[in-house]
């Protein structure tokens, strides 16, 4: 519980016909990470092929996805002969390419003008919004030159007689969400822009003969676009009867199975015969080969001694209320193979402290009931759940209901009027904690005991140190116990290493005791935004009760807590996450260790049919 839980290495003998259905297997237990042993094996000629088309799948997918339905799922994910399931598959596919290209090239075409139409169409609007008659334009070609420029911050010309209009010319492009370019339209009387049109420092653009010599431009622009919508609409059609009849998109699931299987195959020793996969469990051989067995597949599963410099990965595993804790615990990396793992002390850590600065029976069943809805859609939101169920425990110790003092008892104390016990409060938790975190260091060395013989007996005496000193204000005698500890670091030190670790442990000693104790002050904030949290509800309370009126008053109220809980939420949040990571972690967590990454099933492409915009 206290510890990541460390996974073995595994080595599975399987024929090739086999692979893919075991792949299916191990990636339904979500308990297996393939990692090659060493040097790869001669890949056959089966398993190249595979491996090509892979690759041509990878090209045909960068180059056309675009224009793919959503892939559908394979009904089921084992292939008895993954090479001839891709093999027709992508004949397929290909088929629907070299039927689809002239289809292709025309939605490029259709895309190639709308973008020109409705960039035109800006043109015009930005004329008539400047107040230049339509027909004074050279789009009906008499006395006002206009002309369209775009480029990287083309320079604009600095001639009073020059009206430059910047032009909004965001599109949807191919491939993205949006292009954007700098464009300008340029106004002036006919001839004077003629030399620095032709002056080459951006790209000019002339009007369009469709648009020249029109009446009504603006009415012809938007006719043209409400066209072109209409062809590319029947073009987008037409592309979707013509997947529907390659079956693409059951196609492109086969296909992106098979790549799934070939992208770990990639990396596996193989002979004529068989294929030698390795790799990394976190459940006993005997399991794995009862899972393969119930699948119909036929292996060799044995349980072996990882090869020279391969450590294994780690996992934190715990129960679902703690699990998103473990956030927590991942930010400063995964813990080694002999670092504690703190999560189901985070557990009870991270609420207490939310709740001791946040609390309010009010504000906590906000947070609990945010918790709730998000959840589902976001694991992490548990965390609010509990810190929302902690702030409401407090706040009935507080006495305090949405800022009011008054609706119900205080089982402890109004932080208001013992500032003193609060801030003492918050010390004691941040001792508690601290000393865990020492605790949790200890363990780390007796389990590290046999490259570090002493080094347990050197941080269980930090420990005695360190509890001596905290407990001298309340009790003197308690000097003794620090001094117990600091002659037994000392003997600690000088069995591991003579003297010259004794005199290295003494400055070392100084410095920890030195942070241990700031580290120790800063809980005291704790208590401060317990205070300021007090402090700001009973700020609201006077000035709603300072209003005659029932509206005001409720007014005061509902926008006062809506300010703490959005103000004060965030920071009690951000406070309680740096009081972790900076003042707890950093007494034993390392965070040298490698994360567990089974496999996962494989992924199917997200390329849809792009829609008009």
């Amino acid at each position: 519980m206290l510890r990541p839980q460390s996974t073995r290495w595994i080595e599975i003998v399987l024929p090739h016909e086999a692979f893919a259905s075991a792949l299916d297997v191990l990636a339904a237990t979500g308990r297996v990470e393939i990692e090659p042993a060493g040097a790869h094996g001669t890949h056959l000629v089966s398993t190249r092929a595979l491996l090509a088309g892979t690759e041509r799948f990878r090209q045909l997918e960068r180059d056309h996805h675009h224009f793919w339905p959503e892939p559908e799922p394979p009904v089921s994910l084992s292939l008895a002969d993954p090479l001839a399931a891709m093999q027709q598959a992508l004949a397929a596919v290909e088929q629907w390419r070299q039927e689809a290209h002239e289809l292709i090239n025309t939605l490029h075409e259709l895309d190639d003008s709308r973008r020109e139409a409705r960039l035109w169409q800006a043109v015009l609007l930005a004329l008539g919004e400047a107040g230049v008659a339509l027909s004074d334009v050279e789009v009906s070609g008499s006395r006002i030159d206009a002309i369209l420029c775009c480029g990287e911050g083309p320079t604009l010309p600095a001639h009073t007689g020059i009206l430059t209009l910047p032009i909004d010319t965001a599109m949807p492009a191919q491939g993205a969400a949006s292009a954007v370019s700098q464009c300008h339209l340029l106004v002036a009387r006919a001839g004077t822009l003629d030399a620095w049109r032709q002056g080459g420092e951006a790209r000019c653009h002339a009007w369009p003969d469709w648009l020249r010599g029109r009446a009504e431009p603006l009415e012809v622009v938007e006719t043209r676009v409400e066209t072109l919508e209409a062809e590319r609409a029947d073009a987008v059609r037409r592309m979707q009867r013509l997947a529907d009849r390659h079956g693409l998109a059951r196609n492109l699931g086969v296909l992106a199975q098979c790549a799934w299987v070939a992208d770990h195959l990639r990396s596996l020793a193989t002979t004529r015969h068989l294929i030698r996969l390795t790799g990394w469990a976190a459940m006993s051989a005997e399991a794995l080969d009862a899972e393969l067995d119930q699948a119909g597949v036929t292996a060799l599963v044995v349980a072996a001694e990882p090869p020279r410099g391969k450590a294994p990965p780690l996992m934190l595993r715990h129960r679902r209320w703690v699990r998103p804790f473990e956030t927590f615990v991942r930010a400063l990396g995964m813990p080694a193979g002999q670092d504690a793992d703190p999560t189901v002390i985070l557990a009870v850590a991270v609420p207490l402290l939310f709740g001791y600065m946040f609390g309010d029976v009010g504000h906590g069943l906000v947070f609990l009931l945010l918790g709730l809805a998000l959840m589902r859609r976001w694991p992490l939101a548990r965390v609010l759940v509990w810190a929302g169920a902690s702030a409401m425990v407090f706040g009935l110790l507080y006495g305090s209901v949405f800022t009011n003092e008054t609706l119900i008892p205080a089982l402890w104390l109004h932080p208001l009027n013992h500032p003193v016990t609060l801030l003492a409060g918050s010390l004691s938790i941040g001792v508690g904690l601290l000393g865990l975190g020492l605790v949790l260091n200890a363990l780390q060395a007796w389990w590290d005991r046999e490259n570090r013989p002493f080094g347990w007996l050197v941080e269980g005496g930090f420990i005695a140190v360190y509890a001596g000193i905290v407990g001298a204000p309340f009790f003197l005698p308690a000097l003794w116990l620090a001094g117990a500890g600091l002659l037994g670091m000392q003997l600690a030190a000088g069995l591991g290493g003579g003297g010259r670790a004794m005199l290295h442990l003494t400055g070392e000693l100084i410095e920890r005791l030195f942070q241990l104790l700031i580290n120790t002050l800063s809980f005291v904030r704790v208590g401060a935004f317990a205070l300021a949290h007090a402090g700001l509800a009973s700020a609201v309370t006077s000035l709603a009760e300072a209003s005659t009126l029932v509206g005001v008053t409720a007014l005061v109220l509902l926008l006062g807590n809506l300010l703490i809980l959005a103000l004060e939420g965030l920071v009690v949040s951000i406070q309680t996450t740096r009081l972790i990571l900076f003042e707890f972690f950093v007494r034993f967590l390392k965070g040298g260790g490698r994360l567990f990454k089974p496999i996962q099933p494989p992924p199917h492409y997200q390329g849809v049919q792009r829609e008009s915009s």
